[in-house]
């Protein structure tokens, strides 16, 4: 399977000369992803629906972050194993945009894309109860109140686990956070606002999030369907 004919047939509006293409491919089982040699801009999210799906590079690759690093790719072109529910964005750039070179990006998320998508990178864990209690701060980190090491869903979280709160005690904090400190006998846990998860812009409705692990939850895929728009301020609820 190639990328670029599907994005032809599918939407040809992902062909423009800047990430703002509106595809995505699921993967099924199985399934590799052909990435070809760099021509024209194409842009997707791609998210493996099952077990055994990857994306293979017929060129350089940047490294990830999701942003072009002064034309430098890296020359990477073996195949990239997906997760199931793994999402991932890509964008095919063209020599005019890094100078030198050309590749393919591979973030999660690149920035612009998950907005139009609303398809978020995956969480490892989601809440099922109340979080023990915290303080937030007025950029929306959360701070325990004691020392303890943190759960959730029964699973001992690890520093950069993601996570997606949805059972805060104010509304305003069910978001997707990363785990900064997992907390200690002697110190707190504190987590992060998410990159795909810190602006009211990432965060229509509808947006979804799917979960890998848990005692509970794991495999299942969250939907936000209520927040007005204010972040920090109005509730969000994910169903």
């Amino acid at each position: 399977m190639t990328l670029r004919s599907i994005l032809v047939t599918v939407d040809r509006t992902a062909e423009r000369s800047e990430l703002t293409g509106d595809v995505v491919l699921c993967l099924a089982a199985g399934v590799a992803l052909t990435l070809p040699s760099p021509g024209g801009s194409v842009a997707a999210r791609v998210k493996a629906m099952a077990a055994g799906c990857s994306v293979v590079c017929a060129a350089g690759i940047e490294d990830g972050t999701g942003e072009i690093t002064a034309g430098v790719l890296d020359t990477t072109t073996s195949a990239i194993p997906l997760a199931p529910g793994q999402v991932i964005d890509v964008l095919n750039v063209e020599t005019a945009s890094t100078g030198a070179q050309s590749g393919w990006v591979l973030g999660t998320p690149i920035p612009g894309l998950l907005a139009r998508t609303g398809v978020h990178a995956p969480v490892r864990l989601a809440t099922a109860a109340s979080l023990p209690a915290y303080t937030a701060s007025a950029a929306g980190v959360l701070t325990a109140d004691a020392n303890g090491a943190l759960s959730v869903d029964s699973v001992a979280v690890a520093n950069g686990d993601r996570i997606l709160v949805k059972n805060a005690a104010l509304g305003k904090h069910n978001l997707i956070y990363v785990v900064t400190d997992l907390g200690t006998a002697g110190t707190p846990y504190i987590m992060t606002p998410a990159e795909d998860s810190n602006a009211a812009a990432l965060l229509p409705v509808g947006s979804s999030v799917y979960t890998q692990a848990g005692s509970t939850l794991a495999g299942t895929t969250y939907t936000l369907t209520t927040f007005a728009g204010v972040y920090l301020t109005d509730s969000l609820t994910w169903a």
